[in-house]
């Protein structure tokens, strides 16, 4: 058994059984005579002790089954580009449909899809946040507008922001409740006040910096990329000062990013494939290789200090332990997948959304740290 964990941990053999619920076998002799034979490289001999498993569970009826890692959940509306989720406290899965122009709701208990029609037409939403009253926020890019979606009343309520056409991009709640976002050509960054139903607007030194992902700290400072100016940027509410820390390497084009436990700020480099943490107190930056060569679309941290991330194009998910400075990576689905963003759940699963493949998926974190125990 442990030989076939090894052979899946280094080598991903997702692709033999990702369409299958398990993969079940009984250990026994057999996996060492597939391991006594001529075969000398380690691909074909983790896909011949897979296939040799599951023809002797057809074959004998005696099995010993490997969990399942993960499900999928087609999306009603095909080829609605479904990009951003958000999960609330009740575990709901909450998500933009750009092309389609809605709000989608998963239940996961029930498996029901709910949608909701924006109502302005052709508003392209790209961003999605639960707030901390457990209403639904929203950016409108094409409408530049704010929305916010009440799940017991269902309804909308949508607001002009003050800066026309600033292509309002990526969204989030601070602990007060109010709604903060980047205005990717504004090149501003805003913050909304539910209550009073106010906008502040806080110009960004560089200009043309295109603003991107954005995240509150537990101190209440609000950090955020600039993808142009290759920067990471950090605006502190009470004094309304933004100050600005220039990435080392040059052209990396950050687009998300994610806050830790300890405070440090963790961020995608697109160009050079890596995954960047930030340390305020230091002020100073690390580099990650991926090793998958892949760009992160998304990432989160979950309790026990780990980045999830999603790897466009590949399909994959990433696991990367703060702690061990260690990396793995999952193949989750096959053929023209495009994964973009992802979130943890109530009980530390993890979600992704397949903007190809219209699906959400839906990856046990218990199960796959079976897979991989990080040194």
């Amino acid at each position: 058994m442990n030989k076939l964990l090894a052979c899946v941990s280094h080598h991903s053999p997702f692709d033999l059984i990702s369409t299958m619920s398990a993969v079940s076998f009984s250990p026994g002799s057999l996996l060492d005579q597939f391991f006594d034979t001529p075969v000398t490289n380690s691909v074909e001999k983790c896909r011949l002790v897979i296939v040799a498993a599951t023809l002797f569970t057809l074959l004998t009826g005696s099995v010993w089954a490997v969990p399942t890692i993960f499900k999928t959940f087609d999306i009603p509306a095909a080829h609605s580009l479904p990009a951003r989720i958000s999960v609330d406290a009740e575990g709901h899965i909450w998500f933009i449909e750009s092309d389609g122009n809605k709000i989608g709701k998963f239940q996961l208990n029930g498996q029901r899809f709910t949608e909701f029609d924006i109502p302005t037409t052709r508003s392209f939403p790209s961003d999605i946040v639960v707030g901390g009253d457990g209403k639904i926020w929203f950016t409108e890019q094409d409408a530049n507008q704010l929305g916010v979606f009440d799940p017991v009343a269902e309804a909308f309520r949508e607001f002009d922001i003050p800066t026309i056409n600033s292509l309002p991009y990526r969204i989030a709640s601070d602990a007060s409740g109010n709604i903060w976002f980047t205005q990717f050509d504004g090149n501003n960054l805003g913050m909304f006040d539910p209550v009073k139903e106010v906008f502040t607007e806080f110009s960004i030194p560089t200009p043309l910096s295109q603003p991107t992902g954005i995240s509150v700290d537990q101190k209440g400072r609000v950090w955020f990329l600039e993808t142009q100016a290759n920067k990471l940027a950090m605006l502190e509410p009470g004094t309304g000062v933004i100050q600005e820390f220039v990435i080392p390497s040059a052209f990396e084009a950050p687009k998300e990013l994610t806050i830790d436990q300890s405070g440090v700020i963790w961020f995608a480099g697109r160009k050079g494939r890596k995954l960047m943490g930030f340390e305020p107190s230091s002020k100073k930056f690390m580099e990650f290789k991926v090793p998958g060569r892949g760009v992160i679309e998304g990432l989160v941290v979950s309790e026990d200090r780990k980045i999830f991330y999603s790897l466009g194009h590949k399909g994959k998910l990433g696991i990367f332990d703060i702690d061990s400075k260690k990396f793995f990576e999952v193949e989750i689905l096959l053929g023209d997948s495009q994964f973009n963003d992802i979130d943890i759940d109530k009980n530390g699963d993890i979600w992704l959304i397949d903007i190809r493949k219209s699906v959400l998926v839906m990856v046990n974190t218990q199960k796959v740290s079976t897979l991989w125990q990080p040194g």
